[in-house]
């Protein structure tokens, strides 16, 4: 490969972020429809008991204050946004050169889609996709701690995130751009290195990674949704684990559930705390 392959840099950097991008939009929009379907609605809000106000109520408030266009279009550029494709040229760069040494093997063998109709390469995707998740879930839980745990990081950088103490699907995104890094660009950058997929798996991951980060701050509980994004697998993160980081974590250090697929890493860093519990 010569030392500027820009397919390749497309390939794992500029396709990836556009499937990530896609992921947010096509869950945010999903959700919207089922609210106007009446699929979703008030009697699937994740409810705290000891709370005063309706969830509708301390919704509104959030919006009083950041409105949704404000949130919207901090995703659209927290997504899409200048900072973004930076880190996606750096990623595309990085992991061009890092496979492009790799054996076919070490990459999956499915280098195309129409490949995919074996059983086997299906398979071999799924269970890179299962790693990708797990190990991406366990840089995540660090990036997104030392935000809680170090002053400065919580003070400029977190924070920002956590004025939105109920969460919908509107608040995916609104994050600073080193926070974005620390616990989206760089977790995925590491767990992609370790479990080497495909870049066709690793696209299709980056779709899914950013779609379950838009349902875990969507605010319901509904068997739908459960089921859709495998919320019944063993160990897996309710919305709830989210969801009561924001509702209890509104603040630096000693936070609860940094992790967000998962409940592993909480549980084994002794973080974890029962979904709507304080």
């Amino acid at each position: 490969m010569s030392l500027i392959d820009y397919e390749q840099i497309f390939v794992w950097g500029c396709l990836p972020l556009m499937a990530a991008a896609l992921g947010f939009f096509f869950t945010h929009f999903f959700v919207r429809v089922l609210e106007i379907m009446k699929v979703l609605t008030p009697q699937h809000f994740i409810i705290y008991k000891h709370s005063k106000e309706s969830r509708e109520s301390l919704r509104d408030k959030v919006f009083a204050k950041i409105s949704k266009k404000e949130q919207f279009v901090s995703n659209v550029l927290s997504l899409i946004g200048p900072a973004q494709w930076f880190i996606g040229l750096i990623a595309g760069i990085l992991l061009s050169h890092i496979f492009s040494s790799s054996t076919a093997d070490d990459l999956a063998t499915e280098k195309s889609f129409s490949n995919l109709n074996s059983q086997r390469t299906m398979a071999q995707v799924m269970f890179k996709l299962i790693m990708l998740h797990l190990l991406d879930d366990f840089f995540l839980y660090w990036g997104h701690r030392i935000q809680h745990e170090i002053p400065y990081m919580w003070k400029k950088w977190h924070s920002q995130h956590h004025q939105l103490q109920t969460p919908t699907t509107y608040a995916t995104a609104y994050v600073h751009d080193l926070d974005s890094t620390l616990q989206a660009g760089i977790p995925m950058i590491m767990a992609t290195i370790l479990v080497k997929p495909s870049s066709i798996a690793f696209t299709i991951y980056c779709f899914i990674r950013l779609s379950e980060n838009t349902i875990n701050h969507s605010g319901y509980d509904h068997p739908l949704i459960n089921v859709l994004w495998w919320k019944w697998f063993p160990l897996r993160a309710p919305i709830g684990h989210h969801d009561s980081h924001h509702r209890y974590s509104n603040h630096g250090k000693s936070a609860k559930n940094y992790a967000e697929f998962y409940i592993i890493w909480d549980w084994v860093f002794g973080t974890y705390r029962k979904a709507g519990t304080s």
